[in-house]
Parts: C-alpha cells; sequence; structure tokens
C-alpha cells in the first residue's frame, strides 16, 4: 500500500499510514506522524514536522523543519528555515540555508553543510562530517571520528571521555576552542597562519614567520 496527498495554501496532517508515502504542501503546515515505509515530504516556505516515524526520510522545503523520534535514513535538502532533528536511528545528512542547523542523540552517521547561520550537535555515536560558512559550529558528545570545516565562523566543541578514529578541524577566520577532557588519552596537532595556539595543557610550540604549531 501507500499513499499520496498533494496540497496548497492549507495545512496537511498524516497519521498511521505505512508504505510509499508522499506528501506535498505549499504555504501551508506539513505533519506527518507514526508513519513507516518510504517517505518523502516536500513544503514550500512553511513547516514540516515528523514524528514517530520508521524507514527512509527524504525532506524537501524552504521553510521550518522538525524530525524527531526516527528509525532509518534521513536526508534533508532546505533553505530560509531551521532544522531541528533529534532522537533518530540511522544516518542523517542535511543541507541547510540561512537559517540554524540542530541536531541531538543520533544513532548513526551525521553529515551536515550549512551557510550563514549555526551548526549545534550533541549526542553523535558515528561518524560526523560538518561544513559550515560565515557562522558557528558548536557541539559536545561526539564519539568520532569527525572532520569539521569552518570558513569565517568560530568552532567550539567538547569532547566526551571517548572518542574515536582520526578527528580533524579546519578552520578560516574563526577562533577553535577545544575542551579536552583530562583522563582522555589523544594525540592533537594545530596548525595556524596568522593566528595563535593556546592550551591549559603543557604543549610544545614552533614558530615560522606567521605560522604557529
Amino acid at each position: 500500500g501507500g499513499v499520496k496527498a498533494v496540497n496548497s495554501f492549507g495545512s496537511l496532517s498524516l497519521s498511521d499510514c505505512t508504505g510509499n508515502i508522499t506528501a506535498q504542501n505549499s504555504y501551508a503546515g506539513l505533519e506527518l506522524s507514526n508513519c513507516s515505509g518510504t517517505i518523502s515530504a516536500v513544503n514550500a516556505y512553511a513547516p514540516i514536522s515528523i514524528s514517530d516515524s520508521r524507514g527512509s526520510v527524504d525532506v524537501r522545503n524552504t521553510g521550518e523543519i522538525s524530525i524527531t523520534d526516527h528509525i532509518g535514513p534521513v536526508s534533508i535538502s532546505n533553505q530560509y528555515g531551521s532544522v531541528t532533528v533529534s532522537d533518530v536511528k540511522g544516518d542523517v545528512s542535511i543541507q541547510n540555508a540561512y537559517q540554524e542547523i540542530s541536531v541531538e542523540n543520533i544513532d548513526g552517521k551525521v553529515q551536515l553543510e550549512n551557510n550563514y547561520s549555526p551548526i549545534s550537535v550533541s549526542g553523535i555515536t558515528g561518524a560526523a562530517r560538518l561544513v559550515n560558512r560565515f557562522s558557528s559550529i558548536s557541539g559536545d558528545d561526539i564519539a568520532g571520528p569527525f572532520d569539521i570545516s569552518s570558513q569565517n565562523g568560530e568552532v567550539e566543541f567538547a569532547l566526551g571521555h571517548v572518542v574515536s578514529g582520526p578527528c580533524i578541524i579546519n578552520s578560516s577566520f574563526g577562533t577553535v576552542r577545544l575542551e579536552v577532557p583530562r583522563a582522555l588519552n589523544l594525540l592533537i596537532a594545530a596548525r595556524t597562519s596568522n593566528g595563535d595556539i593556546s592550551s591549559s595543557f603543557p604543549i610544545e610550540r614552533t614558530t615560522s614567520g606567521f605560522n604557529k604549531s
């Protein structure tokens, strides 16, 4: 079985659906709850909310998106609206612009890309790839490995007591702050051009022109 629902200029709500599920709306809210299967949700300039769902989810919007309590992979392409994803067992991929991405309690891999608005993450068990331009990246409790790239924005992370795999932070024109538990056995290599490196732990420094490591 399956469901296909198309609407515009009025709210659209689906619940307890299974199979191939396609929900499309514009200029009014779109809500799905307790659905399972292959889910496609599309909206324009209005919110999308998905909760208590199972299966693969693909979301396209130009507005606010909220996904919570989901089992399965999640893919989101959005702009002009905040994206909030929490309590997901599965991989999460998000592209956004001009509004915040907030991701919490993900049992899987995470790939996030944003422009001109912050990224915040917490409680990620799998590998994380985070890219942002012209805004900040912040987070805590990431198991690793992670690869973080920031341009013209601050990076601030608090590592947990267990971190696995290589962890990389690349930043240009922004401050990087990394909080590391003293009990964590970790090798950190830092390098900067036209900047400074400081640590509350003893470190060895080398300087060559404008470069420091």
